[in-house]
């Protein structure tokens, strides 16, 4: 496995704009930074860049929830699958990681694993 793949891009069920990314990355989450996860828009100041935000921890199997941003230290998994919202006007714009870029489509009707913990990434 490369270091970080995408496993899909969702539509948000009650919001308009907003995506759910999820992703495999082969690394522990304390080690990840997700301020880093944005999608480079050159027609706009880097302050109106869209970031990464709410992230979620999950189990390997994407069923449950280990853990968000306050107690990602206390997940010692070696393999990280993570969800986090995205608000995205053009989906054309390619998300930038420390990982690499990843293509934000085709986007994908929401598996019903992740229908209750979408509800559960932080809008704020």
């Amino acid at each position: 496995m490369e270091v970080a793949n995408l496993v899909g891009v969702y539509n948000h069920p009650y919001y308009e704009d907003v995506y759910i990314i999820e992703m495999l990355i082969t690394m522990r989450p304390d080690l990840i930074d997700f301020s880093s996860f944005y999608c480079i828009d050159p027609k706009t100041p880097k302050s109106d860049w869209q970031t990464a935000f709410g992230e979620l921890f999950l189990s390997l199997d994407g069923l449950t929830i280990l853990g968000d941003v306050a107690n990602k230290h206390i997940i010692n998994d070696d393999t990280t699958r993570v969800v986090f919202g995205l608000y995205a006007e053009d989906l054309n714009i390619p998300l930038s990681t420390p990982f690499g870029e990843f293509i934000l489509s085709p986007i994908e009707k929401l598996p019903n694993r992740l229908n209750s913990i979408a509800m559960n990434i932080n809008l704020d």
